[in-house]
């Protein structure tokens, strides 16, 4: 809407003589001024971002995810995240620090896992189970197995 109002026609070439294709002297041009279709729908978009941009950071707080804060070993801040959300949500948490450290290994397992190949192995198929057991749906139903090849087969091609 905004582009065609303030656009020339397409049929018209440009009248700067430094471009190749421009109008000859005295034939009808689509000058820069008459031209403002496409810079007005830019200007339109780039203060829709902008503003979108600052509504994020000014009225709305979002929380980093807990599993992202914990894979980088930051269990306090992963704590209060969650605490943040349970709170929003109108909810009581009873998850503390001391609640991750009791799932975390401890150096002496660390290592012992580290060092035996088997249970390196062990956990390996143990994560290819849990991939395939997570992809199950997608083939429990022919309907379903349908699609998904239809939009596997899609996205490749």
């Amino acid at each position: 809407m905004i582009v065609p109002r303030y656009s020339c026609n397409e049929n018209l070439k440009s009248c700067n003589q430094n471009v190749p294709f421009h109008a000859e002297p005295g034939e009808e041009c689509c000058s820069k001024e008459s031209n403002w279709g496409w810079r007005y729908l830019v200007f339109i978009v780039g203060a829709l971002t902008i503003s979108c941009f600052l509504f994020r950071f000014v009225i709305f707080k979002f929380q980093e995810s807990p599993k992202f804060l914990l894979s980088k070993g930051r269990d306090q801040q992963a704590v209060e995240a969650l605490q943040y959300i349970a709170k929003y949500n109108n909810q009581e948490t009873s998850i503390s620090l001391k609640d991750f450290s009791a799932c975390t290994p401890s150096p002496e397992e660390l290592d012992q896992i580290n060092g035996n190949a088997a249970t390196a192995k062990a956990v390996s198929k143990n994560r290819i189970r849990m991939y395939l057991q997570h992809s199950k749906g997608l083939f429990s139903t022919w309907a379903a197995a349908r699609i998904t090849l239809t939009i596997w087969t899609i996205y490749v091609s």
